[in-house]
């Protein structure tokens, strides 16, 4: 191994199923794809170390994660990137954009270095389904359920209305900047509930943008289950006030799109 591969980025928000995506996108014998391996760093170093771990640098990445990484490399790998999510927050005056979350993550100096670097390739995922995206935000952090772990069965969260609408105003602002990068980069769209469906399908479509074959792919190695097992409306104490809040932040998006 020279460490010159090529380099590929899972973007998105923040709970839209990228672990699952990530582990199946790993299997393939060509792709090396880590964690989120530069969230916990300063917001002044945030590009620079994507750059480097892009480059398979990975001094000051935290040990447990640097293990995974170089252990997913190895003679046949040829494609090398991880996770970069971003945070939806209702934490915001006047526009998303004026998050100070997305400052911490450093949301458009990262789309600027992707600009800038035309050869990297994009996977965006994002979750066309509003109701479960919201559930999913909330369940996992009162139950402190993460990735891979499954969400108690006889949990309810009250979501408040105002903070929803101001969250998915943030989802969709994000979701729409990520996707210009169709514009600049090599890019792919993944949804999560279509990747829920069919797993299989959807990731060879990404795998194919980084020419990579999935019939190389030993699929059934894949462990990450889903978190869930019912349905938004039975974790959602209030669904039909949180309903009217996804219909109403969509009409709103839409009508700043026009």
């Amino acid at each position: 191994m020279d460490g010159n591969f090529r380099q590929f980025m899972i973007v998105g928000t923040q709970r839209t199923g990228s672990s699952a995506f990530a582990e199946k996108l790993s299997l393939h014998p060509q792709v090396a794809c880590g964690w989120e391996l530069t969230e916990s760093w300063g917001v002044l170093r945030k590009v620079h170390v994507m750059e480097n771990v892009l480059s398979a640098e990975f001094s000051g990445v935290p040990s447990r994660k640097r293990q995974h990484m170089q252990s997913a490399l190895d003679e046949h790998t040829v494609w090398l990137g991880f996770r970069r999510l971003f945070g939806a927050t209702d934490k915001w005056l006047f526009h998303p954009k004026f998050s100070v979350k997305l400052l911490i993550d450093r949301f458009e100096s990262h789309l600027r270095w992707f600009e800038a670097h035309a050869d990297v390739h994009i996977l965006h995922i994002r979750r066309r389904d509003d109701l479960e995206w919201l559930k999913s935000k909330y369940v996992a952090k009162l139950t402190d359920s993460f990735s891979g772990k499954a969400y108690p069965d006889d949990t309810q969260v009250h979501i408040p209305l105002a903070e929803a609408k101001r969250r998915l105003a943030a989802k969709y602002w994000i979701d729409s900047r990520l996707r210009d990068l169709a514009n600049s980069n090599p890019y792919c769209e993944v949804v999560y509930e279509d990747f829920a469906e069919q797993p299989v399908e959807v990731t060879t479509r990404a795998l194919n943008l980084l020419a990579c074959d999935g019939r190389d792919v030993a699929w059934g190695q894949a462990v990450m289950k889903q978190q869930s097992r019912k349905r938004a409306a039975d974790y959602i104490s209030n669904i039909k006030e949180i309903e009217r809040a996804v219909t109403e932040a969509r009409a709103s998006a839409s009508a700043d799109s026009d």
